[in-house]
C-alpha cells in the first residue's frame, strides 16, 4: 500500500522527469548547432590548409627559378608573379584571421553550454528543494528521504558522475593508451620529460619495488620531500598498489614528524636531504636510531612499532634506508613474480579504497588525518579541470605549471589530478622560486599556472618579469589563484599582465577532496572576485546556522557551509570523535566557515566560526574588515584581522598589517584611514604593523599564531 509521501513524491516526480528531458532536449539542440559550427569549421579549415599548400609550392617554384634565371626581363617577370603571390598570401591570412575568430566563437559557444546546463541544474534542483522544505515543516521524514533521492537522479541522469567505479590506475591507464607519447611530466629546468609511457614503466617499477619491501594494500607509505620527481612517482605507485600515501608537510620540524609518523601508522617513509635549516636525515635518525644498527628491511623501531622501512629519495647511500634508485631495481629484477602481485593488487583496489591520507594544514591547531578515496580526489580532479574548461584534445597540448606543494589538495588534486584526468602535461616546480617559475612557464609553454597570492606578488614584482612577460603570455591563459584572501586589484594584475584572463578561484577544505564550489572563466570579474563561485557537480552546498542547526536559504543571510556528495572524506584517521563532529548524521560536512548565497548562488566566504569576533553582542567577520583595509592600496600590502581577549567587550578587534615596499606606515595613520569608513566596532582597537605572517606551507595565514602573538603584544597572560 502507498504512502501519503510516496503518493506525493510520486507526483512530483513526472514533473521532474519532464524537466530533465526539456533540459536534455535543449541540451541535444545545442550540441547539434556546435556540431554543424564544427563541420564547417573543418571544412573552412582544409579550404585555407590546401590554398597554403598551392602558395608554398608556387612561391618556392618561383624562388628557385629566379636563382637561375639570368635574363632581366624574364626576372621582372618573376618578381610581378611573387608580388601577386604575397598579395594572394594576405588575403589568405585575413581568412585566417576570421577563421580564427568563428573557432574562438565556437568555443564560447561550447563553453556558455557547459556554465547554462550547470545552472539549469541547479534552478531544477532548487525547485525540488521547495518541496524538501514543505516535506520537513511537515516533518515528513520518508518524503524528505524519496525527495533527495530524486535530486541525486536528476543529478546523474543529465551529468552522471565522471568516475563512478575507477581508480587512479585504471585512468592513468586509460590515458597511457590513448596518448603514450604525450608528456605527462616536465621538469623545464632540469631538462626532465616522462610520456604517459615512460611514467607507466616507471611506477610500475616503482610499486613492484615497494612491494618486494613488504608494502601492500592499505599500507601507510609517507613521502616528506619537496617536488621531487620521485615524489609523484610514489604517489602513483603506491596507488596502483592499494596503499595509501601519507603526505608530510616540507615545513615540519622533529616534533611534528614524531606525531604524524605515530598517529598514522606509517609502514614505509620516504625522505630527501631536507629543506633550508633542517636536515630531515639527522632528523629521521634522531627518532628511528636503530637504523643505524639493523640490516635494512628488518627494523624494529621502540618509539615507531609499525615502521618498517625507510627510503632516501635519491642516489646517496644512508645507513639502514633504501634509495629510491634501488626500489626500481629491485622492482626490475624481481619482475616476473611481482608482476603477477601487482596485476592482482591493481584489480583488487577499489575507487571507495582510501588513497591519500593528508594532514589538516593547521591553520587551527595540531593536525588531523584525512582520509580521501580514489573516487573522491579523482572526480574532484576532474570537474576542477572541466571548471577551467581543460581541453581533452591533446593537439591543443594543455601544460598546468605547479609551484604549489605536493603535498597539499592545491598540487596532488588542483593540480595533478585535473592533468590526469584531461590527458594533461604537469609542468613542476621542485620548490617555488619566482624565476624557475617564470623561465619554466616559458620554456614548456605553459597554458595555465597555479599559486596562491604571494607566489603572483613575487613573480611581478620580480626584477626579470618584464623579460619573460612576452616569453609567458604567448601561451599563458588561465591558471588559479588560491590558498588565502585573493585581492581583486592583484587578480586584475594578474589578468593583464601574465595573460591569465581565464583565472579561477575555487573553496574548499581538504575534508571535502578538497574543492566544493569555483568560479569559471565565463563568470563576470565580480563574481570571480568577490566570489568563490558556486556548486561543483554532483556536491551539494548549503548553509546552516551554527546554533539550531537549521538549514539558512535567504540570500545574503550568513552561516556555516556545509556540503554533501562524493567528495566528503572517509574521516579522520583513527579520530572518531572528531570525525562525528565534523561529518553530521545524514554525512553533512561541516567547513567550520561562514558564508552567504547571493540569489545567483554564488557563495561568498565570509569567516571562519572560529575567526569570527563577538564584540559585546555584535558580531564582526574578519573578513570583511581585511578586505576594507586593502582598500587602502599605497600603503598596505596585506592585512589579517584576529580577535583579542577583552575584559569590557569579550573580544577587540586586532589587525596585522604588511605594508608596502619602501612605504612608512603607523598605527595612527590606519585608525584615521578607518574612521567614518567602517563601523565604530568593526574599527581595530590595535594595529601591529609586521614584514611578514605565519603561513602553512600551501600559504594559508595561521591565524592562531596571530591570536597567540596579540595577547603578548598587548599583555595579556596565557
Amino acid at each position: 500500500m502507498k504512502t501519503k509521501s510516496t503518493t506525493a513524491v510520486e507526483q512530483i516526480n513526472d514533473h521532474y522527469k519532464q524537466l530533465v528531458k526539456d533540459v536534455k532536449a535543449w541540451l541535444k539542440a545545442e550540441q547539434e548547432k556546435v556540431d554543424v559550427a564544427k563541420l564547417a569549421m573543418d571544412s573552412e579549415k582544409a579550404d585555407l590548409d590546401e590554398r597554403q599548400q598551392v602558395i608554398d609550392k608556387e612561391r618556392k617554384s618561383l624562388e628557385s627559378k629566379l636563382k637561375t634565371n639570368k635574363t632581366k626581363q624574364k626576372t621582372e617577370e618573376i618578381e610581378e608573379r611573387l608580388e601577386e603571390l604575397e598579395r594572394r598570401q594576405e588575403v589568405l591570412d585575413w581568412d585566417r584571421d576570421g577563421w580564427n575568430g568563428k573557432a574562438k566563437q565556437v568555443a564560447r559557444d561550447e563553453d556558455h553550454m557547459r556554465m547554462m546546463t550547470r545552472r539549469l541544474l541547479d534552478q531544477k534542483c532548487k525547485l525540488l528543494r521547495g518541496k524538501i522544505d514543505e516535506a520537513a515543516a511537515e516533518n515528513d521524514l520518508e518524503r524528505i528521504e524519496l525527495l533527495e533521492k530524486e535530486i541525486g537522479l536528476i543529478r546523474h541522469e543529465i551529468s552522471p558522475l565522471r568516475f563512478e567505479t575507477e581508480t587512479i590506475g585504471d585512468v592513468f591507464a586509460m590515458q597511457v593508451k590513448d596518448r603514450p607519447n604525450h608528456p605527462f611530466i616536465m621538469y623545464p629546468d632540469r631538462d626532465l620529460t616522462w610520456t604517459y609511457k615512460d611514467f607507466d614503466i616507471r611506477t610500475d617499477l616503482m610499486a613492484k619495488g615497494l612491494m618486494a619491501i613488504g608494502v601492500t594494500k592499505g599500507s601507510h607509505v609517507g613521502v616528506w620531500a619537496r617536488n621531487v620527481p620521485e615524489w609523484l612517482t610514489l604517489m602513483f605507485a603506491t596507488a596502483k598498489i592499494g596503499a595509501v600515501l601519507v603526505t608530510i608537510n616540507t615545513n615540519y620540524k622533529k616534533h611534528e614528524l614524531e606525531y604524524l609518523v605515530k598517529q598514522s601508522d606509517m609502514h614505509t617513509l620516504a625522505i630527501v636531504d631536507g629543506l633550508r635549516d633542517v636536515s630531515y636525515i639527522d632528523t629521521v635518525y634522531e627518532l628511528v636510531p636503530e637504523l643505524l644498527t639493523t640490516t635494512r628491511g628488518m627494523l624494529v623501531s621502540k618509539r615507531f612499532p609499525r615502521l618498517k622501512n625507510v627510503v632516501y629519495l635519491g642516489q646517496e647511500k644512508h645507513t639502514g634506508m633504501y634509495t629510491s634508485s634501488e626500489l626500481i631495481q629491485l622492482g626490475y629484477c624481481c619482475s616476473q613474480d611481482l608482476d603477477e602481485r601487482l596485476a592482482a593488487a591493481k584489480k583488487d583496489t577499489s575507487n571507495t579504497d582510501m588513497v591519500n591520507m593528508q594532514y589538516t594544514s593547521g591553520t587551527t591547531g595540531f593536525p588531523k588525518g584525512v582520509m580521501l578515496t580514489h573516487k573522491g580526489i579523482l572526480n574532484n580532479g576532474f570537474y576542477i579541470g572541466e571548471r577551467q574548461f581543460f581541453e581533452f584534445d591533446a593537439d591543443k597540448n594543455e601544460r598546468v605549471c605547479l609551484p604549489v606543494p605536493l603535498f597539499h589538495c592545491f598540487g596532488c588534486v588542483l593540480g595533478v589530478m585535473a592533468i590526469l584526468t584531461h590527458g594533461a602535461t604537469a609542468v613542476m616546480i621542485e620548490q617555488f622560486d619566482p624565476l624557475v617559475v617564470m623561465y619554466s612557464i616559458a620554456a614548456a609553454h605553459a597554458t595555465a599556472v597555479y599559486g596562491v597570492p604571494t607566489m603572483y606578488i613575487a613573480i611581478l614584482n620580480h626584477p626579470q618579469f618584464k623579460k619573460y612577460q612576452p616569453l609567458m603570455t604567448a601561451s599563458l591563459h588561465k591558471g588559479i589563484m588560491s590558498g588565502s584572501l585573493c585581492p581583486p586589484e592583484l587578480i586584475k594584475q594578474v589578468m593583464v599582465e601574465m595573460n591569465m584572463k581565464n583565472i579561477t578561484n575555487p573553496y574548499g577544505l581538504t575534508e571535502s577532496s578538497p574543492v566544493i564550489t569555483m568560479t569559471d572563466p565565463a563568470d563576470t570579474f565580480k563574481q570571480r572576485t568577490d566570489t568563490v563561485g558556486n556548486c561543483q557537480p554532483h556536491i551539494d552546498v548549503r548553509l546552516f546556522d551554527a546554533k539550531t542547526g537549521e538549514e539558512i536559504t535567504e540570500p545574503g543571510k550568513p552561516g556555516e557551509v556545509v556540503c554533501y556528495g562524493y567528495n566528503v572524506m572517509k574521516g579522520y584517521y583513527n579520530m572518531p570523535e572528531e570525525t562525528a563532529r565534523t561529518i553530521t548524521h545524514g554525512g553533512w560536512l561541516h567547513s567550520g566557515d561562514v558564508g552567504i548565497f547571493d540569489e545567483e548562488g554564488y557563495l561568498y566566504i565570509t569567516g571562519r566560526l572560529k575567526d569570527m569576533i563577538i564584540r559585546g553582542g555584535e558580531n564582526i567577520y574578519p573578513r570583511e574588515i581585511e578586505e576594507f583595509l586593502l582598500t587602502n592600496k599605497n600603503k598596505v600590502l596585506d592585512a589579517a584581522v584576529v580577535g583579542i581577549p577583552d575584559e569590557k567587550y569579550g573580544e577587540v578587534v586586532g589587525a596585522f598589517v604588511i605594508p608596502r615596499e619602501g612605504v612608512s606606515l603607523s598605527e595612527n595613520e590606519l585608525r584615521d584611514y578607518c574612521k567614518d569608513k567602517i563601523a565604530f566596532y568593526k574599527t581595530p582597537k590595535y594595529f601591529f604593523i609586521v614584514d611578514e605572517f605565519p603561513l602553512t606551507a600551501s600559504g594559508k595565514i595561521q591565524k592562531f599564531k596571530l591570536r597567540e602573538q596579540a595577547k603578548k603584544l598587548v599583555g595579556i597572560k596565557a
